[in-house]
């Protein structure tokens, strides 16, 4: 669960930097917490931001260590909220 954390805490430090105060890119963030990255596209202040990009992988680990089946479609759901997040913010059309 401390790895989880771990590893959302470093994707949201990438994110921040990559996203350059805005005039950055979004793509790193859409593509390592897409989930978190939606809830900022619907408004989200900045704790819920940081909270919710370390619980994700902590959930992804939880999911994955007590039923290892679920590793492929969570995969599955995490590359289609990329995918969406990126649609919805106009970057891939």
């Amino acid at each position: 669960m401390a790895a989880g954390a771990g590893i959302g805490f470093g994707a949201f430090v990438i994110t921040i930097f990559t996203m350059g105060a805005g005039h950055g890119t979004n793509v790193p963030g859409f593509i390592l917490i897409p989930w978190t990255m939606l809830l900022m596209l619907a408004g989200a202040g900045i704790s819920t931001f940081l909270l919710s990009a370390c619980a994700q992988f902590a959930i992804y680990i939880a999911l994955i260590r007590f039923r290892p089946l679920l590793a492929l479609p969570i995969g599955i759901v995490h590359c289609v909220a990329a995918v969406w997040g990126m649609a919805r913010n106009g970057i891939l059309f």
